[in-house]
């Protein structure tokens, strides 16, 4: 057995490959914390939307959904998915109360969280490409029609409803060139949102 040339003494493999998290279970991980977020009205609305662009892998998406957070806290003065769920729970859905330029914020700001949906190219399973629609449907509900326990079912409608269209999306991003142009989409829609919730009455 020849000796190792001095200076070159091989380095431990622990240290050569440092152990690092795999990317489809980083975004499974932050579609899961974003999912238990809007499921349960709780935290702060600007870490779920963060989360969705770690999920959904795109600084567009994360920024459409910030914008459409935003938009959001404007109206409401707050930013609490707790507090939001509280604030519809005594004045109604976000998308049905007047103004009409705060109800139409309120639409637009859903369908820019809608629009963030893309599916995970390298998820270890073919269902779970689909995992980051269920955190965007979830949360778009919260913005738009997210009042508390007081009204169980309006939410669960509303829920399903944002999970069924942000599922939509991603079938059809994974159709076409929609998915290139969707996250373009969706940050327009958040400006437009911000816009309109800042809008004089």
């Amino acid at each position: 057995m020849s000796p190792t040339p001095a200076g070159r003494a091989p380095a431990p493999a622990a240290l050569r490959s440092p152990i690092e998290p795999d990317q489809a279970t980083t975004s499974l991980v932050a579609a899961g914390a974003a999912t238990v977020l809007a499921v349960a009205s709780a935290g702060s609305a600007v870490v779920a939307a963060l989360l969705l662009g770690a999920a959904t892998r795109s600084r567009r998406g994360a920024a459409a959904a910030l914008l459409a957070v935003l938009a959001a806290s404007v109206r409401f003065r707050t930013a609490g998915l707790d507090d939001l769920a509280g604030a519809q729970s005594v004045l109604g859905l976000a998308v049905a109360v007047g103004p009409a330029t705060a109800a139409a914020s309120a639409w637009l700001a859903a369908g820019a969280v809608i629009l963030v949906a893309a599916p995970l190219p390298d998820a270890p399973s073919p269902v779970l490409r689909w995992a980051p629609a269920v955190p965007c449907g979830l949360l778009a509900a919260a913005l738009a029609a997210g009042p508390g326990p007081s009204d169980l079912l309006l939410r669960v409608l509303a829920s399903a409803a944002g999970v069924i269209l942000a599922l939509g999306v991603v079938a059809a991003g994974d159709a076409g060139r929609a998915r290139g142009l969707r996250p373009w989409a969706a940050v327009v829609l958040g400006l437009a949102a911000v816009v309109l919730a800042g809008w004089p009455a």
